[in-house]
């Protein structure tokens, strides 16, 4: 079900009657809470948040244990809950274009994840993701990250299946 660009301020209540609803796509509305109800559609693999005003996420959302994609780009976050880490069949993950300080901790271990985007936030730190490979150098001057890629012990090429956009 895809309700983007509708001027939604909110999710209607109807939405919660559907259950079985494995996609859902709420993109550039005018949402600015998502309600603790959201756990109840606990069949979603795909979600789609970007371009709302979203400033934060209950431990609730946390709930939807079948996500394998999901976007919440270009919002007002600051800061992911704790439980993120339960999240853990996500494989696509866009967080960008929020005002995050940082990534949970919990979410590090995630080795189903094959992209993540938290390009164009305000991260002063973030976890060791090993899936990645990558080390991470925070400049002071530019008060960003820079990923550079670990490389293959067997050859020259960088581990081409997993992307990250810092």
């Amino acid at each position: 079900m895809f309700l983007d660009g509708n001027g939604f301020t909110s999710f209607p209540a109807e939405i919660f009657y559907f259950s079985s609803l494995k996609t859902l796509g709420f993109g550039n509305n005018l949402i600015n809470e998502v309600p603790a109800d959201v756990s109840s559609l606990n069949s979603l693999e795909v979600l789609f948040l970007n371009n709302n005003r979203i400033t934060k996420l209950s431990s609730e959302f946390c709930k939807l244990e079948n996500l394998s994609e999901l976007d919440l780009s270009h919002n007002e976050l600051t800061e992911l809950p704790a439980e993120f880490g339960n999240l853990w069949k996500i494989v696509d993950l866009d967080v960008s274009g929020n005002l995050l300080h940082c990534v949970p901790e919990s979410f590090s271990q995630h080795y189903s994840l094959k992209q993540l985007k938290i390009a164009f936030n305000n991260l002063w730190n973030i976890p060791h993701f090993p899936v990645f490979e990558v080390d991470f150098n925070f400049s002071t001057k530019t008060h960003n990250f820079a990923a550079k890629s670990k490389r293959d012990s067997r050859s020259s090429s960088s581990f081409p299946i997993y992307q990250l956009f810092i």
